[in-house]
């Protein structure tokens, strides 16, 4: 009974092991989807999406409602993970008309966000050299 039970075991965990999968972002990923879904709630006026992903009021609230552009698009050129597990980084933003000029992002862990992060800075960067242009 010992052996083929410890067997039968093995085989079922290793069958459940092989057909679950786990999806893990990097920090250019999880930036890009949640720059993708702030615009994309703000564009739609899905103001209870727009402030699960970003804080009512905050600095990326402010940026979005001030603009005198749409914003076209964002493209995250790099990020990196702090020691507190936010997630910063350098993206670079077309407005209509064609302005293109570089942010500052950062996301911070949020157990109420569907992402599972924040953001909570986004501001234009003076002094960020990008990676690639579009």
């Amino acid at each position: 009974m010992r052996s083929p039970t410890i067997l039968l075991l093995l085989l079922a965990s290793f069958v459940g092991l092989s057909n679950s999968t786990i999806y893990w972002l990097t920090g250019v990923e999880q930036l890009q989807v949640q720059a993708n879904l702030i615009l994309f709630a703000h564009e739609n006026h899905g103001t209870d999406l727009l402030y699960e992903l970003t804080p009512k009021g905050n600095v990326v609230d402010h940026f979005l409602h001030t603009r005198s552009s749409p914003i076209n698009r964002i493209v995250v050129q790099e990020a990196h993970e702090t020691i507190r597990k936010d997630i910063v980084g350098v993206a670079q933003v077309q407005e209509e008309g064609r302005m293109v000029y570089l942010v500052k992002m950062t996301l911070t862990p949020s157990a109420t966000s569907p992402t599972g992060y924040t953001m909570i800075n986004f501001e234009k960067c003076f002094d960020c050299q990008p990676t690639n242009t579009f």
